[in-house]
């Protein structure tokens, strides 16, 4: 995951252990409140996401 998002514009849930060594990442919110927004999106888009 991190490889992908540093080869492009992107964003991932990756825990701080992993992101430390390098200086790019940047903590946009804390993992529950991320994991929360995601879970709110993807109950708007429930008939989307189910093809």
């Amino acid at each position: 995951m991190l490889a992908a998002t540093r080869s492009g514009p992107g964003i991932c849930a990756l825990s701080c252990v992993f992101g430390a060594g390098y200086p790019q990442p940047v903590e946009l919110a804390p993992l529950g409140a991320l994991i929360g927004f995601i879970t709110d999106c993807a109950r708007e888009d429930r008939v989307r996401l189910r093809g």
